[in-house]
């Protein structure tokens, strides 16, 4: 794959072009011996200097049918995993982590709730139904986070004094420093 992606690399490069054999980037002809002395010892390893034509020729011997036009190197798309967001802490889980998650952020919720005063324990947080199935029988992982975002941010408990809101063990913190703002 390295080797591939070098000589697609190198299929567009100008001709008076070469490859640093150790470290794979491409220079100039009159540039590659400054790059040995920069790069350090570790990058001094006897090259083969190919030229960009040489590996043109081996890059069509190889690929007969495609061709140079479809040569040149364009980079996928890369697609995040899907994720799935936890309805009690927020936090955004892969599809099959988050059934040991769950358990374990609830765990976690009872043993801070438990902690907190009386007057600022919340009811336990219930997961929410969403039963939305596309049509290929899959679960919309759009409306099942959503669902979970918004069960998420209804455990906010809002600070009576500046009105932003916290977790309810993080609300205590926040007002130990939280001052009525004085008028000018």
């Amino acid at each position: 794959m390295r080797q591939r992606f070098r000589v697609l690399r190198l299929s567009c490069c100008p001709a008076n072009s070469v490859a640093a054999h150790s470290c794979q980037i491409v220079f100039l002809f009159t540039r590659e011996a400054a790059s040995r002395r920069v790069r350090g010892p570790e990058h001094q390893t006897p090259t083969v200097l190919m030229t960009v034509l040489v590996l043109r020729k081996l890059l069509v011997a190889s690929h007969p049918d495609q061709g140079l036009s479809s040569a040149t190197f364009v980079p996928a798309m890369i697609r995040r995993p899907p994720t799935i967001v936890c309805y009690i802490c927020g936090r955004e889980y892969g599809t099959k982590s988050i059934a040991i998650h769950e358990p374990q952020c609830l765990k976690k919720w009872h043993n801070e709730n438990n902690l907190l005063p009386k007057e600022l324990r919340r009811p336990e947080p219930k997961k929410p139904e969403v039963r939305t199935i596309s049509a290929k029988g899959f679960y919309d992982l759009e409306a099942l986070n959503e669902a979970a975002w918004t069960r998420a941010q209804s455990l906010l408990v809002p600070c009576h004094i500046c009105g932003r809101t916290f977790l309810p063990d993080r609300l205590i913190v926040h007002q130990r420093s939280c001052k009525p703002k004085v008028a000018k």
